[in-house]
């Protein structure tokens, strides 16, 4: 409401009114940050209160990511990018079907942000003893090892070359993964770039 305020406000003013103009850019920019802090009170508020309800059942992860993974190929191409789908087939989680959408989406977006134009991401799903693992890499930049475990922070995002983040994404797939009984970690990989593995119980 308050955006669609200004506009009329700056097609009002003179040409020559420099002062009066970086004013209203001032005003504009303090409207953007204030929708942005409310956006990620919400996002908060509503990752938290998913998991507080969050059925619980038998769900087909391999599956559930393969379908997920197609979708997001597609948007990939898009973006100037590829993403490689290594997905191992039969392997049953117990949780929540949004929470574990949340969780792969949140650590593809993120690789997706932090990718060269022309990179690849993949998404590998993999048996590992009595856990699933779900990895996401990419080709960008990684992370100085410092701040390998801080990243899962909240408002935390540790890593330069990409778009601006409000560092959620990564806190937010932690919150679920922990929700449903796993656990998640990030290392760089050496030939460059960033990978993020959540492992999560196999259903018995």
């Amino acid at each position: 409401m308050i955006s669609q305020a200004i506009e009329p406000l700056r097609r009002e003013l003179p040409g020559d009114s420099t002062g009066l103009q970086r004013s209203v850019e001032l005003i504009s920019l303090s409207v953007e940050r204030l929708d942005a802090l409310v956006s990620t009170a919400r996002r908060i508020d509503e990752t938290i209160a998913s998991l507080v309800d969050c059925p619980r059942h038998r769900v087909d992860l391999s599956a559930l990511l393969s379908t997920l993974g197609q979708g997001f190929a597609r948007f990939a191409e898009e973006r100037d990018l590829r993403l490689d789908l290594r997905i191992v087939s039969g392997l049953m989680v117990i949780g929540g079907t949004e929470q574990f959408e949340i969780i792969a989406e949140n650590l593809i977006d993120n690789a997706f942000d932090f990718s060269p134009p022309g990179g690849t991401v993949t998404l590998e799903v993999r048996r590992a003893g009595t856990m699933a693992e779900m990895a996401v890499s990419d080709q960008g930049t990684g992370i100085a090892e410092a701040d390998l475990d801080t990243i899962f922070e909240r408002y935390v995002s540790g890593r330069d070359g990409g778009k601006e983040h409000d560092g959620l994404g990564l806190w937010i797939v932690r919150r679920n993964a922990e929700a449903m009984g796993g656990r998640v970690w990030a290392a760089n990989r050496p030939d460059g770039g960033l990978i993020v593995t959540v492992a999560l119980p196999l259903a018995g």
